[in-house]
């Protein structure tokens, strides 16, 4: 810097007041230009901005306090996650069928789509959206697809045939373009706004992943034109950067209205787009996987091993070591209506290896979700961990101040490990060497 300016107290008088006004000319051409151009949606939700979508980095302007929407001011403010160092913490993916909410206050430390705010006392509580639909959130108004075509017909993403709403999971709920700031303004307006102001602590979005699963492909605009955003194919490049554009704006929107409100995805481990998955992280603060170690329940073999469990375990300790303020909530189910004691000690002992400040589980049947299922081995007396996993020999070894926690992730192969000293085995036995089933896990007490 102390070079130029020598060289400016050189030159004449008359040219450098000369130059610094033609510059200052320029700068207030270029902001006249800037301003004039309509970046936010009119007050009906209907403008789209000088691009007409969102991609890559762009963001959205938040709600606008006195359009109704209240002011930030006025929001209440999260509480912390649950701390969860001490023993196993258990969640609940939705309270719809508990009939006492109340007695499950001390069981349950987070309920994932609660009925109400602080419905179970003591419990953190996050509000339901569906991430690229609308009709069926915590709180707010339902609005059905004929709403939607009656007043924003431009908002609803078909399938390529032009003809069919690119409905997810059979469900009713309308396919609303994510790629639309006025479509996000809405949602936020209409949904996430009423569920901070009820007192959720969270807010939750359902079914978030790269596949384009449903086939969404375009919409139509105002003057009845197709828009192709999609090519309508399950692997689609243009699909996975809106939805990571989603998750930034979405994110933005949320914190700039009410920064200590905690944001969930239903957010599973994605082994074929990990890159892509691995973008989205820093818009979570509490990453909700329903496939677990539990592969989604799948009839065939709800098991995750071998080499996909070595990432996958990876993976979740490094998310939650990057910042300990963040939470994870781990499904496990199984197909049937019940979960053999093989199955809960595998779901358990993959928790406990993994579990971090602010860690969560449910052990469930096939989408028995909306109840609780209590199990003694959730009472255990665990203590806290003596450091991460590690491995030994063919398995992996967790230490605790009460207990050992082992896992064999093979999909094929038993295996026997020599313990770090006598342990004492559900039926009271001394145990030094314990053979471990393939996927199988175990949690032997400290006598």
């Amino acid at each position: 810097m102390q070079p130029l300016l020598k060289r400016l107290r050189a030159l004449p008088r008359w040219y450098v007041i000369t130059t610094m006004g033609v510059l200052l000319t320029l700068v207030s051409v270029v902001l006249v230009v800037v301003l004039a151009v309509p970046t936010t949606p009119d007050e009906n939700g209907k403008g789209r901005g000088p691009s007409g979508s969102i991609t890559g980095t762009a963001t959205v302007a938040p709600p606008t306090p006195g359009k109704g929407t209240p002011s930030a001011t006025k929001t209440p403010g999260a509480t912390n996650l649950p701390v969860t160092v001490d023993g196993i913490h258990i969640g609940l993916a939705f309270d719809s069928q508990v009939t006492d909410l109340a007695s499950l206050s001390g069981k349950v430390d987070l309920v994932w789509g609660a009925s109400k705010a602080q419905s179970i006392p003591g419990a953190f509580t996050i509000g339901y959206n569906p991430s690229e639909r609308i009709g069926n959130g915590t709180v707010g108004p339902l609005y059905t697809i004929d709403w939607f075509q009656k007043n924003h017909p431009d908002w609803i993403v078909y399938t390529c045939d032009k003809k069919t709403p690119a409905y997810g999971f059979g469900e009713p709920n309308t396919p609303i373009d994510i790629t639309n700031p006025a479509v996000l303004q809405f949602v936020m307006q209409q949904q996430i706004v009423p569920q901070i102001k009820a007192g959720y602590q969270g807010i939750g979005f359902d079914n978030v992943g790269f596949t384009n699963a449903w086939e969404r492909c375009g919409h139509f605009d105002a003057q009845r034109q197709w828009v192709q955003i999609y090519s309508g194919l399950p692997q689609d490049p243009r699909y996975q950067q809106s939805l990571l554009a989603w998750g930034q704006n979405i994110h933005k929107l949320i914190k700039d209205y009410a920064p200590t409100i905690k944001i969930s995805m239903n957010f599973s481990f994605d082994y074929g787009h990990r890159a892509f998955w691995q973008q989205m992280l820093p818009y979570i603060d509490i990453l909700t996987d329903e496939g677990g170690f539990s592969n989604f329940g799948s009839p065939g073999f709800p098991y995750v091993t071998g080499a996909a469990w070595q990432s996958y375990v990876t993976f979740l300790q490094q998310f939650q070591r990057a910042d300990d303020t963040r939470g994870l909530f781990l499904f496990a189910q199984f197909p049937g209506t019940t979960v053999s004691s093989s199955q809960l000690m595998w779901a358990l002992s993959n928790y406990l290896l993994v579990k971090g400040r602010h860690a969560y589980t449910t052990i469930v049947g096939a989408q028995q979700y909306g109840q609780f299922y209590d199990h003694p081995e959730f009472h255990l007396a665990i203590g806290t961990p003596q450091g991460d996993f590690a491995a030994n020999g063919c398995a992996y070894q967790r230490l605790y101040t009460k207990v050992i926690v082992l896992v064999n992730p093979s999909g094929n192969a038993a295996c026997t490990v020599t313990l770090p000293h006598a342990y004492k085995s559900g039926s009271g036995a001394t145990v030094t060497v314990l053979t471990l089933a393939s996927y199988s896990g175990a949690i032997l007490a400290t006598p």
